[in-house]
């Protein structure tokens, strides 16, 4: 005899069991374990960018995340994004085979929004300290330098590139 989902006598987390699968507790894994890669790339990459650049033989710099509190956010951003990723997927499993009681739920659900603010802000910070690094600010009187040190600024582009793949998967994570 085939149960109907919406007698009265079935719980909502009840209806949830019975109707939904591993689809959405592998989505779920699939996302975080994206998660994890993406924010930890992008974090291991910015860290190691480091480019030496010198003007008329006399004059010796180092271009570097440490250069910028905009990248170093960005560092601290997507390792703490990635390492909550990370040690969230258990949780997953945990919370799907328990039946997912809204309490529990919610408070992952919240650090999910929190990590995902904390990964949108460090990222906008640094694309705004990279964009003037880029094109520089003539209002400003400062000179793009991404012609001095194109290594650096390409290992940026790619790391920021990596941190928006990390913010829309953890944005998929909340939608999800």
């Amino acid at each position: 005899m085939a149960t109907n989902l919406t007698e009265p006598g079935t719980s909502p987390s009840q209806r949830a069991k019975k109707s939904s699968g591993p689809g959405p507790v592998l989505l779920q894994f699939v996302l975080r374990t994206v998660a994890v890669a993406s924010s930890l790339a992008a974090s291991v990459i910015m860290a190691t960018n480091k480019q030496r650049f010198g003007f008329v033989g006399i004059f010796h710099m180092v271009a570097d995340y440490k250069a910028s509190p905009c990248f170093r956010f960005l560092v601290a951003g997507t390792a703490a994004a990635g390492l909550y990723s990370l040690i969230s997927l258990p949780f997953v499993f945990v919370l799907h085979f328990q039946g997912s009681k809204p309490k529990k739920s919610f408070f992952m659900h919240l650090f999910d929004l929190m990590i995902m603010s904390l990964v949108l802000a460090a990222t906008a910070a640094a694309t705004g300290v990279a964009y003037v690094g880029k094109k520089g600010n003539t209002v400003a009187g400062w000179s793009p330098i991404c012609g001095f040190v194109s290594h650096f600024c390409n290992k940026t582009e790619l790391a920021l590139l990596l941190s928006y793949v990390s913010l829309l998967i953890l944005f998929l994570i909340l939608i999800v």
